[in-house]
């Protein structure tokens, strides 16, 4: 299966922006910020599918030519089976147009907001909120640095051995995690 963001990233930024950035695919040099959107299906022990998506910012600092990267990652909370009724491709993968088009504008919505200078946190240690996560189902919480929240997402920061992963982003669902430390 083969499937295309380009409109979906284009669209949703145009929108986020009001047309003041644009998105081009397969955009050559010189650039300051180019964006890759991807999806990946796991599949668990069951046979079931689970769907994420990642935003790979490549982006150039103009004074010194250096180019840096960051992903921002949006997993969903549902299984499907890969294909048959019910499962992602029915349909000419419909279902996952669909969640692309959410989850693509959830990224690029965290991209633009750490862009804007929104997620300062993580370089101010003072300012640093950590909370925990846990799956729905179970398992180990995860320590976490919270950067944003909307209605129904946390976007968070990696934390491992009491430091930040500066180079990802993690957009999720409230509705698939359990969340500690996090007055609502």
């Amino acid at each position: 299966m083969r499937l295309k963001f380009d409109t979906i990233v284009a669209r949703s930024l145009a929108a986020r922006t009001g047309g003041a950035v644009t998105f081009e695919a397969a955009a050559g040099e010189p650039y300051n910020v180019k964006l890759l959107p991807s999806a990946r299906f796991l599949v668990d022990s069951d046979q079931k599918v689970h769907l994420s998506f990642r935003l790979t910012a490549r982006i150039r600092d103009d004074i010194t030519k250096r180019e840096s990267t960051k992903n921002y990652h949006y997993a969903l909370s549902e299984f499907r089976p890969f294909s048959g009724n019910g499962g992602w491709t029915e349909n000419n993968a419909q279902i996952v147009r669909e969640r692309a088009s959410v989850a693509l504008d959830r990224l690029l919505e965290a991209f633009s907001r750490d862009m804007a200078g929104d997620f300062v946190e993580p370089y101010i240690p003072e300012k640093r909120r950590i909370i925990k996560i846990s799956g729905v189902q179970g398992g180990p919480a995860a320590s976490v640095l919270l950067l944003g929240q909307t209605s129904d997402t946390v976007i968070v920061m990696p934390v491992v051995g009491g430091r930040p992963l500066f180079l990802i982003v993690q957009v999720i669902e409230r509705a698939s995690v359990r969340i500690e430390g996090l007055e609502k």
